[in-house]
């Protein structure tokens, strides 16, 4: 069963009762985690298995490497299965991905969505968060690690850090002529 993935801000969450009905969720916690862009689309990132240690790190360094510096990722994961059975589309277009090229396969959009659909996902994502299995959370140190694993075993192309100073610095690599050095 594959499974999809969304940044979340979980201390927004966290308050939530599963119990409590969609409309009376904080306004801030979905405008802030669920914003779609232009076109109503939900980026999400898809993993076969969570039990793949491998596969859950690429799809926190693709949401991490997607901003202008590391910070902390935290996640949660949702059956990609539950969501089409209720009535979700998940579309697969890896040209959306705003990412690195090397997990953009792993992109997918949530489509399709009004204002009842992004209730529902909220609270999807409530439901998730009451399993501890379907949280992960990435701190900057781990994620820079893990960058810079990727990278040193040539599995994430260094020279898409050029234009993020912010990452380069953290991640101890410099422009040089042209190429990328590690410091």
């Amino acid at each position: 069963m594959a499974y999809l993935i969304r940044m979340i801000a979980g201390s927004k969450w966290r308050g939530i009762n599963e119990e409590e009905d969609i409309g009376s969720y904080p306004s801030h916690t979905i405008t802030k985690d669920l914003q779609t862009d232009t076109k109503n689309r939900l980026s999400v990132w898809r993993v076969e298995d969570i039990e793949d240690v491998e596969e859950v790190e690429n799809a926190a360094i693709a949401l991490c490497v997607a901003r202008d510096e590391i910070r902390k990722v935290e996640m949660v994961i949702l059956s990609e299965e539950e969501l089409i059975s209720k009535g979700f589309t998940v579309d697969n277009d890896p040209s959306s991905a705003n990412s690195i090229k090397e997990y953009n396969y792993m992109h997918r959009d949530i489509t399709e969505l009004s204002y009842s659909c992004l209730g529902g996902f909220a609270k999807e994502i409530v439901l998730s968060l009451h399993n501890e299995k379907m949280i992960k959370n990435f701190t900057k140190p781990k994620l820079t690690d893990l960058i810079i694993k990727r990278i040193d075993d040539n599995k994430i192309d260094p020279s898409y850090f050029i234009a993020k100073e912010k990452m380069m610095e953290s991640l101890g690599l410099s422009f040089n002529k042209g190429l990328i050095d590690e410091n």
